[in-house]
């Protein structure tokens, strides 16, 4: 087994949604942080998602901060809390958003 096939995560019978479509109890390979690929036959090993669905990250474009924290703090580690309190929750893109802020803050 190379160290390659161990990074590799088989996920199994999940809803996928996909820019396509959505395809029920398919199966998606993970290579370290990303897709490798979809489909296959179900393999000894594979994670069971039965009755988890599957999406790609979601964008939001207008946050305001995130865990308690605010992008408008000015605080480098309150804008890490908040980006990290999204990406735990799915969410991989956002867009700071301080506009209620008084425009000498901003």
């Amino acid at each position: 087994m190379t160290t390659a096939d161990r990074d590799r995560t088989s996920l199994a019978n999940a809803r996928l949604v996909l820019p396509g479509g959505v395809v029920e109890g398919d199966r998606i390979a993970v290579q370290g942080e990303r897709i490798a690929g979809f489909g296959g036959a179900t393999e000894p090993g594979d994670l069971d998602l039965t009755g988890h669905t599957v999406v790609p990250g979601f964008v939001d474009l207008h946050v305001h901060g995130g865990g308690g924290a605010s992008y408008a703090s000015g605080i480098a580690e309150e804008a890490l809390l908040a980006a990290r309190t999204h990406l735990d929750h799915g969410t991989t893109t956002t867009v700071a958003s301080t506009v209620t802020g008084e425009i000498d803050d901003l």
